[in-house]
This record gives C-alpha cells, structure tokens and sequence, in this order.
C-alpha cells in the first residue's frame, strides 16, 4: 500500500481534532456503502490525528485518506488566514510526496 507523510505542526493537529470532533455524524444513513466507507476514513483519519497530537512526527495515510484528508483541510482553510494558508502548505506538501512516490513507482 502506498502511503503518504503528511507533516503538520502540533497547534494545526488541535485544531483539525477539533474541527473533525464537532462533525454531526449521528445523522449519516449508515445503510449507503459509500457513506460506511467515508465514514471509516474519517475515524482513521481522526485516530491519526489523536495519536500524533503531541509530537511532530508525519502522519502517514494511504492513498484513498489523502484525497478525503484534503477535502478536510477545504473545511479547516475556511476558518480563517492562519487556516487558509496552513492548508496552502499542507496541500503543497501533499502534493510533492505524491509526486515523489510516483517517480519512485516509475523507477
């Protein structure tokens, strides 16, 4: 499985903790095999968020977690510039480690 480190500073973890925390998830029809999948990405996501939240090592998420990741940091950048440019570097720094595994992949 291909995976992708995604470095994000310890203020950043509590604030998406607490942005994904605050989601209203009691009201996801849990019968839609689409929804159950988003659903289990998201508490992957957020249990790798908790189990990092002290320190500054990168978070590693498949691939499948980075594209629901990124659509997340849509939500963060909107809270305000810090956000908006954090998620910027984020999403830059996302983007050159999928470069980079993919030359790899080529090689």
């Amino acid at each position: 499985m291909i995976t992708i480190p995604i470095k994000i500073k310890r203020e950043d973890k509590a604030i998406l903790i607490s942005l994904l925390e605050r989601e209203d998830v009691s009201s996801i029809n849990f019968v839609n095999l689409d929804t159950l999948i988003g659903y289990e990405i998201y508490t992957e996501i957020l249990s790798k968020l908790r189990g990092s939240q002290h320190n500054d090592k990168p978070m590693r998420l498949s691939l499948v977690q980075v594209k629901i990741f990124k659509e997340i940091l849509n939500f963060y950048s909107k809270l305000g510039t810090y956000e908006r440019i954090n998620a910027n570097i984020l999403l830059g720094g996302i983007q050159k480690e999928i470069y980079k595994k993919a030359i790899a992949l080529q090689t």
